[in-house]
């Protein structure tokens, strides 16, 4: 049996057909939004004049954050397994004062 699988993408802000996913990042979190033609161009525009002043840094690996937030943590008084999944709001907590 033969089966056709169709990924329709969708605004997420409007429901309207979307042309691709954009992803971007911002507070060292990373996000994915579909849009459409519209909406792109309106996002890219309103964010030209940040991106012209800015400076391009590659995102965090996941191994390297993780060992980051694991000596962050310690540092912290926050109890960690030396491997394994870190808690979300050691996480949550280790970004936050970064931003400080």
């Amino acid at each position: 049996m033969a089966q056709r699988v169709e990924v329709v993408l969708v605004d997420d802000l409007d429901g309207s057909e979307a042309k691709e996913t954009v992803s971007f990042g911002l507070d060292a979190r990373y996000y994915e939004i579909d849009l459409s033609e519209e909406h792109i161009k309106e996002l890219r525009e309103t964010l030209k004049q940040y991106i012209r002043k800015g400076r391009v840094t590659a995102p965090p690996s996941p191994q390297n954050e993780a060992q980051q937030v694991r000596e962050w943590a310690v540092n912290n008084g926050y109890k960690v397994a030396s491997r394994g999944r870190l808690h979300r709001d050691v996480v949550d907590a280790y970004r936050n004062a970064k931003k400080r």
